[in-house]
């Protein structure tokens, strides 16, 4: 069962893929652009994932910037959130389908 905030094509990629290996999208001749190319990432901006063009949708605040271990102090700042651009895509969405188990 999907939680209510899921929209129709989340819930068709999440249970593609939380399928067994032998039938999980991705898991064919097209790899991992069988994936890329599902409906629920339509408009995402790969290109711009894979050239560092698109800004992130959370920017972590770091003390020490030479420490990312599991001790330092890595925090995310929710004011910095508002301040990212909306983007045509599914990060825009995590807000919500976080907020419901």
């Amino acid at each position: 069962k999907y939680p209510r905030s899921f929209s129709k094509q989340l819930k068709d990629l999440t249970s593609r893929l939380l399928t067994p290996q032998n039938k999980r999208l991705g898991n064919c001749k097209e790899g991992w652009a069988a994936v890329c190319k599902h409906l629920w990432f339509s408009g995402f901006d790969w290109d711009g994932i894979e050239n560092k063009s698109m800004p992130p949708p959370l920017k972590p605040v770091i003390s020490r910037p030479h420490d990312y271990d599991e001790d330092s102090d890595l925090k995310l700042v929710d004011t910095e959130i508002s301040s990212v651009p909306p983007c045509p895509g599914w990060w825009a969405k995590l807000p919500q389908i976080a907020a419901h188990p």
